[in-house]
């Protein structure tokens, strides 16, 4: 009795002791850590305060257990909440919003604030923004043993990308032996894709293909097969193999969506429908957008490729073949929208503001296209293209900037652009063509010449000429002429000169 009595002393001693221990590392946590301490001082101070606050007298040690792991839940809840939250945005391909997310969140704990940093460096890699991936994961926290398996594999895609080789192949033999044992594939994927960007001449072939084809009895195999096969153009040899895969495969919506790909590459549309057509992932989508967009059926791609884009805001597919969808179908907001999620570093940032005005304009934002033609002559350095002389012209008419106008004009009108060259003409009949534009009242009363006569393409023929003087009557005349002169200059007429 006295023993147990004795031992449960201990025990409580040593919970009392944890409670101390608790307590004073919670202040003094992450002391040598400064990046991390500014954003846990806060809620170290609130624990330390709860921990305070707490009655522990008359507490059994189970209930002291018990209301410890309580309090450091309660610390801890809204933070896994928000980690949470990032992670599902980030499934869910809603890029934008979980780095605005993660950058607004600032985590108490450091463990937290670990896996924090690590989606973010998520979020920039998927956005093509390395130099700030970078920036996170060259942190030398991230250098840990504990925490260098979890981020190494995104440094290695990132110098993959980056075409960087010396660093591709330190992270790829240093962080292969360290996550091994997370991989069920072996490490297929990224030995593949190793052995692509090293420009091994048979694995480029596909040379690989036939030794995975032996072992198509895993799910995870499959795929990486199916993409090995597609990202080495080699879908017709795959072809052969599809019939063979086990009835398991089919049920995989991603492997269903490969082998819609795959179909769909070889022409072969009837196929391909059959097994995405009743999928809504963002590869399905764009598959059926395409379909769709070769029919000539605009309405229903471009919707295809809007669901394309719920799923996967950035899918880069979806975006170049709705742009111009959006276009064709007047559906100007909608293009604004889908240019503004255009974010990779390889856009010519000229092309995309001129497009961006061009929506502006069909939106009758002048004020605001004027602005971005401003934004645009400093782009260009001074000299735009003809396409841009051409907006900037319209543009300067609607608002009424008349000089400008006929500085565009004429910069267009020397590139060979007809309209323009009319537009200069007119303006020395007109004394301000933009309020002539502006009225309300018709002001050309030609009924014969109008715009559909003029965008009517004319049809070859022989000129028609009005006979205003018969050629003969003119010959006659001529013949006339030409006798009266013979007789004024007649060497036989004697000129008598009288001399006074």
């Amino acid at each position: 009795m006295e023993h147990h009595q004795d031992l449960q002393f201990k025990k409580g001693f040593f919970l009392l002791g944890k409670i101390f221990v608790l307590g004073f590392l919670l202040i003094f946590i992450s002391s040598g850590m400064v990046w991390a301490q500014r954003t846990s001082n806060n809620g170290t101070k609130k624990l330390q305060q709860s921990f305070e606050g707490q009655d522990w007298s008359g507490l059994s040690l189970p209930e002291v257990e018990e209301r410890i792991q309580q309090i450091e839940l309660s610390a801890r809840k809204q933070d896994f909440l928000n980690l949470l939250e990032a992670k599902n945005y980030l499934i869910n391909g809603q890029v934008k919003r979980a780095q605005f997310f993660l950058e607004k969140w600032r985590p108490k704990g450091m463990g937290i604030q670990m896996v924090r940093n690590r989606y973010l460096a998520l979020t920039y890699f998927i956005q093509d923004r390395f130099s700030d991936m970078n920036e996170i994961l060259d942190n030398k926290f991230f250098s840990n043993v504990a925490y260098y398996p979890q981020i190494c594999m995104l440094k290695f895609m990132g110098a993959l990308v980056a075409k960087d080789q010396q660093k591709m192949k330190e992270e790829f033999f240093t962080c292969g032996p360290q996550t091994f044992r997370y991989s069920d594939t072996e490490h297929m994927w990224p030995s593949s894709l190793y052995k692509f960007a090293s420009g091994d001449v048979f694995a480029l072939r596909g040379r690989d293909l036939s030794n995975f084809a032996r072992d198509l009895d895993d799910n995870n195999i499959i795929r990486i097969w199916l993409k090995l096969g597609l990202y080495t153009n080699r879908e017709r040899y795959l072809e052969p193999y599809l019939q063979e895969l086990p009835g398991e495969a089919f049920q995989s919506h991603k492997t269903r969506e490969l082998i819609g790909l795959i179909y769909f590459r070889l022409s072969e549309d009837k196929k391909a429908l059959e097994f995405v057509e009743d999928l809504s992932g963002p590869n399905a989508e764009n598959i059926k957008g395409n379909i769709e967009m070769a029919k000539g059926h605009y309405e229903l791609a471009f919707g295809h490729f809007k669901l394309a884009l719920l799923k996967k805001e950035n899918s880069k597919n979806a975006i170049e073949r709705a742009l111009p969808l959006a276009w064709i179908l007047a559906q100007y907001k909608d293009g604004l929208s889908l240019l503004s999620r255009i974010l990779d570093q390889e856009t010519d940032i000229r092309k995309k503001v001129l497009l961006n005005t061009a929506f502006q304009v069909r939106l009758n934002n002048f004020q605001r296209s004027h602005q971005q033609m401003r934004s645009l002559k400093m782009l260009f350095q001074g000299e735009l293209p003809k396409e841009a002389s051409i907006m900037g012209s319209y543009i300067a008419l609607m608002n009424e900037d008349i000089k400008l106008a006929y500085q565009n004009a004429s910069n267009a009108c020397r590139k060979n652009d007809g309209l323009n060259c009319w537009f200069l003409f007119q303006s020395i009949i007109w004394d301000d063509l933009s309020k002539t534009m502006k009225r309300d009242e018709q002001t050309f009363s030609d009924t014969e010449v109008t715009l559909a006569l003029l965008k009517d393409k004319a049809t070859e023929g022989p000129l028609q000429e009005t006979l205003l003087i018969d050629q003969k009557d003119i010959e006659e005349l001529d013949g006339i002429e030409v006798q009266l002169l013979g007789r004024t200059s007649s060497p036989s007429k004697k000129v008598t000169v009288v001399q006074k």
